[in-house]
């Protein structure tokens, strides 16, 4: 089942982004075959307008296979999220004042859930990511280095002096 879903989640050409973080079976001992396995399936879409669509897609999937294999499942939704559009204007600001101070930058979008997603519905928001060596991020792998935070302030800093022009 976690091979038909990556296979499903890398087909796809939406940003699709799905991740089996966690895997349990009981009883869990070295040698013995396990009566049932629990896993947890992280997907992160990034279009709202296909959001519903993809969740459906999904949970047709796991369907279609269990029945085709003739066993059992529970499927529980335990976090639904939508995607959503930070301020454009803010982001813009964000690559104005990125090219100004000669950084390089590119515009991504992330499927993580920050605090900015729920600030986003009270005020208009937009974040700044500067890079974590090798890609490691929320790991205790993590590390930045000083001279990239310093941008990401300068970068801040530089947009929250031209807000309040």
């Amino acid at each position: 089942m976690i091979q038909e879903l990556n296979r499903w989640a890398n087909k796809k050409e939406d940003g699709t982004v799905l991740t089996v973080g966690k895997i349990s079976t009981q009883p869990g001992s070295v040698n013995v075959i396990p009566a049932s396995t629990m896993f947890t399936v992280d997907v992160r879409i990034y279009d709202s307008a296909v959001f519903e669509s993809t969740l459906t897609e999904l949970k047709q999937l796991i369907e279609d296979n269990v029945q085709a294999l003739g066993t059992e499942y529970n499927l529980k939704e335990i976090k639904t999220q939508k995607p959503v559009a930070f301020s454009p204007q803010l982001v813009n600001l964000i690559e104005k004042e990125s090219q100004k101070q000669e950084y390089s930058y590119i515009n991504m979008k992330s499927g993580a859930g920050h605090d900015a997603m729920y600030m986003n519905e009270i005020a208009e928001t937009a974040m700044i990511f500067v890079p974590s060596v090798n890609g490691i991020s929320h790991s205790p792998e993590e590390y930045t280095s000083w001279e990239d935070i310093e941008k990401g302030v300068n970068v801040l800093y530089g947009v929250m002096e031209r807000l309040v022009e």
